[in-house]
């Protein structure tokens, strides 16, 4: 199928269309039908649905196609019905009501009567690793998700850490967090003539159509789906969840365009969150801050489907291994299953939680030992010509040093005594953290070679790129027509880009796109400048600036298998202001510095990373989901999440360390999720550096902050974070 996609210009000409934005005049609206308990055995009466005037159907566990699939469309373990019979957390999808107004859907939603048996349920991690604890999800024996063990062995690991000449060891932990894309999630679909047409917000539609194919029972060539403009989605669109609902209520409803629509209480409650994870990290040291040893071991909270949750996991592990290979260097971890709203595939994809607790505690070495930040890391990171330490083979760029060197270092510890801030005992202190981060490219070695395919075709005077792969908000459109016009020799302004899922391209995902589909897009173009010099000679233009008459209906295809995972490393440093007196804290600046290759669209990447920034900087400080003793999400909207708002002002100083990755047509690397991995340790790093505090759960809440300072080395810190104010015993507030 190939059809045209809108431009970056029509986003902000407000002209883009929505999944929603193209209602059928005869279509139909369809509402879900959600448990209320954490677990349970379900039947619906849908009686007094059917009652309400406008109710067209009502499909229950009934209509399910008995297929279990992963809603993960990479693959994960199949474990999840369109419809289920056993409720598994609340919110859980048993049903769906289509009705001729949204109106009426709603009604008959709330209508339908939801018989709920109560099964033991498991609520947080400890219960959930008890062998004697129930299952979450009773079809699969255990509440362990997945289970990882990498690099050395354990023998290896504690000989090398009983020759460290220092031991330590750090706990950290960040909680579940919001999914915030402000487009929530919808689907349309409908039958013409035996096939299956939909409109849906997925960022590996490619993908989703093989998984729809399968659930609905015919051939994906039977499957089509249609190009939207997509409002945002931090990975949440990786999800495959409500293009079944609305292919089999349109099938329900005589091939009728069906709309499933959630609203924002539903995304906030019932979606996904961001995985909360604990991490521990021992590390066995020389006397130069070398690492000779080091074990990390981390429990991601995941819910009862696996879903994205066990690569999730694999992949923050194989991270905070890959970013400081050391002799004796060992990855462990478990995701739990849990009876609450899924965990789902988030901006850094585990990274962030594991990086904090690494970052955080070589911020401790760094003091302990009096050796500047930047030193210690440069000193144990991993470099270019190393060998990768999970793949073996050479990485060909790795520019974490110029990175480090790019951002503001703090004050150079002065050893073991090493007071924390200005020792002015003023209420306000300030400090400057910084922290490092990896990233991957693509995914080789972890789904085997990663590719991708891509067309190019000269149609009505214009060069059209054909990819499978969508553009979710971040711009990649616009850097496969500027790729495009480049290997071309022409305008950007003669160059669309269309969805074709006749592409071999497994979608927009993993940081993935400069790397991996840019780079079959240039392939694709080179193929067809060769094409179009056979033709004319003398370029594709003609005198008048136009392509030339004579390459109508010319079209060539390319293809890029990425050998390697194009590593990405970066720094980011923090600065900000500590309230002793209140806990509050407040970011001053953010700098923010990523090897991303060559940089394809210079404007567009900055902007990359200082929303990525501050993505980050709400994932420190405010975002957080709380639970309810039965595992409900507490908090109903993005404010009571703690969602970052537009007024928050900070200012991002961003450098693009420019060094071609030397595999690749393009010498591009990824950029789309570092900016989010290690902005929580820079924060921490920073309150330490202010007032000697270590902050160990985010976010950094006040009263988090608060019991921290209580703890400070610094008695002036101790005093105004104590319960007389103002101490007696210090000057006043600078």
């Amino acid at each position: 199928m190939t059809t045209r996609h809108s431009h970056t210009r029509d986003r902000a000409a407000g002209l883009a269309r929505y999944v929603l934005d193209d209602q059928p005049q005869d279509g139909l609206f369809a509402r879900l039908v959600r448990a209320r308990g954490p677990h349970s055995e379900v039947v619906l009466d849908s009686a007094a649905a059917l009652a309400v005037p406008g109710v067209a159907l009502v499909l229950t566990p009934d209509d399910d196609p008995g297929i279990r699939f992963s809603t993960n469309p990479h693959g994960s373990r199949d474990d999840t019905s369109v419809f289920t019979r056993e409720a598994r957390f609340p919110g859980d999808v048993v049903g769906v009501v289509v009705a001729r107004s949204r109106a009426a859907a709603r009604a008959g939603a709330a209508a339908v009567t939801v018989h709920e048996r109560p099964l033991p349920a498991v609520l947080d991690p400890a219960t959930s690793l008890d062998p004697s604890s129930p299952a979450a999800h009773r079809d699969h024996p255990g509440n362990e998700l997945a289970r990882f063990a990498m690099g050395c062995d354990e023998a290896d690991l504690d000989r090398a850490l009983a020759g460290s000449a220092h031991v330590f060891e750090h706990t950290s932990r960040i909680d579940a967090g919001p999914h915030h894309f402000l487009e929530p999630v919808a689907a349309v679909a409908r039958w013409d003539e035996g096939r299956c047409l939909v409109r849906s917000a997925s960022q590996c539609p490619g993908l989703s159509r093989a998984l729809l194919a399968r659930l609905l029972g015919v051939d994906p060539a039977d499957v089509h789906y249609e190009p939207v403009t997509i409002g945002g989605s931090f990975g949440g669109k990786e999800e495959f969840l409500l293009d079944a609902v609305a292919a089999l209520c349109s099938r329900a409803a005589g091939g009728r365009p069906v709309t499933v629509e959630t609203d924002r209480r539903e995304m906030t409650t019932a979606f996904r969150v961001r995985h909360a994870a604990t991490v521990r990290v021992v590390t066995g040291v020389d006397t130069d801050g070398r690492i000779l040893a080091r074990h990390i071991d981390a429990v991601f909270e995941g819910g009862p489907y696996a879903g994205h949750s066990p690569s999730v996991t694999a992949n923050g592990l194989a991270l905070a291994l890959t970013l400081y290979p050391a002799p004796a260097t060992r990855a462990t971890g478990v995701c739990v299953s849990l009876n609450r709203v899924p965990s789902g595939a988030f901006r850094g994809y585990g990274a962030p939680q594991v990086l904090f607790a690494v970052e955080s505690q070589l911020d401790v070495i760094g003091r302990r030992l009096g050796i500047d930040p930047v030193t210690l890391r440069e000193r144990n990171a991993l470099r270019t010509g190393d060998p990768d330490p999970l793949h073996g083979w050479p990485v060909r760029s790795f520019g974490l040093s110029p990175c480090l060197r790019a951002v503001p270092v703090p004050r150079p510890p002065s050893g073991p005594a090493d007071a924390p801030g200005p020792a002015s005992g003023g209420r306000l202190r300030r400090g400057t953290g910084i922290a490092a981060l990896v990233n991957l490219s693509g995914l080789t070695g972890v789904i085997g070679t990663d590719r991708a395919e891509a067309g190019c075709r000269i149609e009505r005077g214009r060069v059209v790129v054909l990819t499978a792969c969508p553009d979710v908000g971040q711009g990649i459109h616009t850097v496969l027509t500027s790729v495009a016009a480049e290997r071309l020799g022409v305008p950007p302004e003669l160059v669309d880009v269309e969805l074709d899922l006749g592409q071999a391209d497994a979608g927009l995902f993993a940081s993935r796109g400069s790397y991996l589909t840019a780079g079959a897009v240039a392939e694709a173009a080179a193929e067809l400048l060769r094409r179009a010099r056979e033709v004319s000679p003398d370029g594709l233009l003609g005198p008048d600036g136009r392509l030339r008459a004579g390459l109508e209906g010319l079209a060539a295809g390319g293809a890029f298998a990425a050998p390697d995972n194009a590593l990405v490393a970066g720094a980011q440093a923090a600065e900000v202001e500590v309230d002793c007196a209140t806990g509050v804290i407040r970011v001053l600046r953010v700098v923010s510095a990523h090897d991303t290759g060559r940089v394809l669209q210079r404007a567009q990447a900055g902007e990359q990373v200082r929303g990525g920034v501050l993505q980050a900087v709400g994932m420190a400080l405010t975002e957080g989901v709380r639970f309810t003793p039965d595992g409900a999400v507490e908090q109903t909207s993005l404010l009571a999440q703690g969602v970052p708002r537009p007024p928050w002002r900070i200012p991002v100083e961003v450098h693009l360390i420019e060094e071609p990755h030397p595999v690749g047509p393009l010498g591009a690397k990824g950029l789309g999720e570092s900016p989010v991995m290690g902005i929580v340790p820079a924060i921490a790093n920073a309150v330490r550096d202010a007032t000697g505090a270590e902050l160990d759960h985010a976010p950094f809440t006040p009263e988090r902050v608060l019991a921290a300072l209580r703890a400070s080395p610094d008695p002036t810190v101790r005093a105004w974070a104590g319960d007389t104010f103002p101490p007696s015993d210090v000057p006043p507030s600078d």
